[in-house]
């Protein structure tokens, strides 16, 4: 990304463009990045350092043609970048492809998803880069990345989850839990088979996520 002039310009825009009345309107304005700011300042200290998003999600490459095959796509998002440009398909970069209908369950998703961690461990500790913005001589540098959030629907949301407060993997993914970081107490009732074929959780305590002070729609 650093060898091509424009693209380099773009890597180190985030640095320039930050917000100066503390409204969010892009990724560097976000709690994350301030965290990695507050956490890491070595990693802070290089603007050219890349900050990573990732996402997954399955989907039906044949259409109607088979409803059980099921294949997911990895891929990175670089925030670098302005906000306009981060989902352009130039700069998504696809680092893996699970494909389906049997091999993607939450008993192996992990497996997949190793040669990725190791990649993203060894961004961490920095691999060797060339900024054709700089004087010749002073072009080599130590590039690092950190993967700064991860995007998904709920279902893939618990698979990349590890959670540390007693609710297993799948309680979560049937939605017995409202929020995986609200508390365990929150009520759930679940309904069997109705007449109408309904069934499901419902979630008789998601009030308790708003505040008092907001105002309630009114039907009627």
């Amino acid at each position: 990304m650093y060898r091509a002039p424009a693209i380099a310009e773009l890597m180190t825009w985030h640095n320039k463009n930050q917000s100066i009345d503390g409204k969010v309107r892009h990724a560097p304005n976000s709690k994350a990045w301030a965290h990695i700011n507050a956490t890491w300042p070595e990693f802070v200290a290089d603007p050219r350092h890349i900050r990573l998003g990732l996402a997954t999600d399955g989907f039906n490459p044949f259409g109607e043609k088979s409803s059980s095959w099921s294949t997911w796509p990895v891929m990175f998002f670089n925030h670098n970048l302005p906000p306009w440009l981060v989902t352009k398909r130039f700069f998504v970069i696809l680092s893996l492809i699970i494909p389906g209908p049997e091999s993607v369950k939450v008993a192996n998703f992990d497996v997949y998803l190793e040669p990725v961690i190791e990649e993203l461990e060894e961004l961490w500790k920095g691999v060797a880069g060339l900024d054709i913005l700089q004087p010749p001589g002073c072009r080599a540098f130590v590039l690092k990345a950190i993967l700064m959030w991860t995007i998904h629907d709920f279902p893939s949301y618990v698979w990349y989850l590890v959670v540390n407060t007693g609710v297993t993997k799948l309680t979560l993914h049937v939605g017995q839990v409202p929020c995986p970081n609200g508390p365990r107490s929150w009520g759930r009732l679940f309904l069997k088979e109705a007449d109408d074929g309904c069934k499901g959780t419902t979630l008789t305590e998601h009030t308790r996520m708003q505040h008092n002070s907001l105002v309630q729609r009114s039907f009627g």
